[in-house]
């Protein structure tokens, strides 16, 4: 602009020198049309300029958006390609479309197809828990592939709005500056031809495969609602006579049963593994802090239970509390969760409670064990139904037994009498409800019975360990030590809060009343409360997610603290 303003004053001053040096005999005729051709030519030139300098800033402008358009386009489809490369697993999300169509017909199995005349309420359970698990799985398949094919859109309509601007079509003037353009558009080009072609192909596929997601997720949906139908027909029916138990082979029903617990177990571990890798870390934490802590005790501290047995004592602990936080687990979860702790406190019980008591023990363990295993079986037979009369006549007769005042003085915990007392009824309960035809109530019993008494001794000795626990550590940390997360244990004091107790207690409640399928007619709509989706503005949330937020959040502190912790105590990493 500037050179073209110093030319334009340069041809003004020539044309006014040429002016004045003309002779004195034309003057008159100068004066009359000099001025004139003067003027016009100077506009002429003026507009000329004008139109000039508007076209060169419009070439400007259009090779700058040009080269703006050129180049996110360019990153568009090398973003676009790369995605293309590393690609979405479609074969795999396929096989497991097809795997989750089987699984879903082994759920079936005896309730929606071949259904025999008698239901039973554990069948029913373990089939709702496995389609619910499938369920799950295939939500996730399908907003894995919702969002793989979002992103392909969002390329694709990225690249047809930048290749649709005029701008793209404005032409450069001069030859070179067009032959260097229409280059780099065919280079684009070149690029661009595979990239579009791709993402048409994965679409397609993605898409065929969405319709298959779509069409398994109603199936599933729809087997769900049968499903919770029927056990809410066979709840409303539970207190009148049953037909009697079919005449199915043991061996046929233990096969058919083991196979749907498998196939429950396998699902929920695979969709929950964090939570069975956080056990173990609790569970690891728990005896490493309890090791260092029987190294630093007195004598007279070393006989208390949760020093002299650190790893039982942790398992004990862990196991018995970390088991509220399992959302919804199968029957086998439970019971490993229960089987575990069970034994391990045998072992704690050796030489601290008396022979007749730790015999006592023994024996609930042993009928524990075998109530599990009958509950593992999922349609009723005439053996069962012995067994369960056999079970129960055994628990009435070992619960009447051990209410004997006569026992009472050398018992260590003399709350457990009113566990025994609540064994004893459901075990008789179960006895009649069995003589009287009605094979779900006896069965519910019997279990609920073994279940609620080897729950009511575990928490009631998670709680003494934890308050032997808290009175050592009190003892040894007289002040907070930075790599036990600046815990002073004088002011936590020797004993348990009671908030602990109350939680204990209502979560006894919980899980005796899971077997209850009034359980799940209540806690169903408080579930779907936290699991349900909200949306502010932009943003779509749910409360099972902070509270999964916040858990991770805890457990990264807790881990940090861990490492250091555990670092410090290491002999190997100690000097001097």
């Amino acid at each position: 602009m500037m050179v073209r303003f110093l030319t334009i004053c340069f041809l003004f001053c020539t044309i006014c020198t040429r002016a004045l040096g003309q002779s004195n005999d034309s003057a008159q005729l100068a004066a009359d049309t000099t001025p004139l051709n003067f003027v016009q030519r100077l506009q002429r030139f003026g507009k000329e300029e004008t139109v000039k300098s508007r076209e060169t800033v419009a070439a400007n402008k259009a090779a700058s958006t040009q080269r703006f358009l050129l180049n996110e386009i360019r990153k568009t489809v090398l973003e676009a390609k790369l995605y293309l490369q590393k690609g979405l697993d479609t074969t795999a999300i396929a096989r497991e479309v097809e795997e989750a169509r089987r699984d879903m017909q082994t759920a079936r199995e005896g309730i929606l197809t071949d259904p025999g005349p008698f239901q039973t309420l554990r069948d029913l359970k373990v089939s709702a828990i496995i389609l619910s698990q499938l369920l799950l799985h295939m939500e996730q398949q399908r907003r894995q592939l919702d969002n793989y094919t979002n992103q392909l859109m969002k390329y694709r309509e990225t690249i047809d709005s930048l290749t649709g601007h005029d701008e793209l079509l404005a032409f450069p003037n001069d030859s070179v500056a067009l032959v260097k353009y229409l280059t780099k558009i065919v280079v684009i080009g070149k690029d661009a031809s595979p990239v579009d072609s791709g993402i048409k192909q994965s679409l397609f596929s993605v898409q065929d495969l969405q319709t298959k997601v779509d069409l398994i997720e109603y199936e599933l949906n729809a087997n769900i609602e049968q499903v919770n139908n029927l056990r809410r027909s066979l709840a409303s029916t539970t207190f009148d006579r049953e037909l009697p138990a079919q005449r199915t082979s043991f061996s046929r029903v233990f096969a058919f049963s083991w196979k749907k617990d498998k196939l429950a177990l396998r699902h929920y571990l695979a969709y929950n593994y964090m939570w069975i890798l956080l056990l173990l870390l609790g569970i690891f934490t728990s005896w490493r802090f309890l090791t260092t802590l029987r190294a630093r005790v007195s004598d007279k501290e070393a006989n208390e239970l949760v020093v002299r047995r650190p790893l039982l004592s942790a398992i004990i602990i862990i196991t018995s509390l970390f088991q509220f936080f399992l959302p919804d687990p199968p029957f086998l979860v439970n019971l490993l969760f229960w089987a575990v702790p069970a034994i391990c406190l045998i072992f704690v019980f050796a030489g601290h409670i008396s022979a007749f008591w730790l015999r006592f023990w023994i024996i609930i363990v042993v009928l524990f064990l075998l109530a599990s295993a009958d509950n593992l079986l999922l349609q009723a037979s005439d053996t069962e139904r012995k067994i369960i009369a056999i079970l129960a006549a055994l628990g009435t007769i070992c619960g009447a037994f051990h209410l004997v005042p006569r026992w009472r003085p050398v018992l260590r915990e003399p709350r457990i009498v009113y566990f025994i007392l609540f064994l004893t009824l459901m075990e008789a309960a179960s006895l009649v409800f069995n003589i009287g035809g009605r094979y779900n109530l006896a069965k519910i019993f019997m279990t609920c019975g073994y279940f609620g008494m080897v729950l009511a001794i575990l928490f009631l000795w998670t709680a003494r360990l934890i308050n032997e626990g808290l009175a050592v550590a009190s003892a040894v940390y007289k002040q907070p030590d930075k790599h036990l997360f600046f815990i002073n244990f004088e002011r936590v004091g020797g004993r348990a809060p009671s908030i602990l107790y109350a939680a204990l207690i209502a979560g006894w409640f919980v899980l005796v009343a899971r077997n209850f399928y009034i359980y799940t007619r209540i806690s169903s709509p408080i579930v779907s409360f936290i699991r349900e989706q909200r949306t502010i503005g932009e943003y779509t949330f749910s409360i099972q997610g902070m509270l999964i937020f916040l858990t991770i959040l805890a457990c990264s502190m807790f881990l940090s603290r861990l490492i250091s912790f555990c670092l410090r105590r290491a002999p190997c990493f100690q000097y001097g």
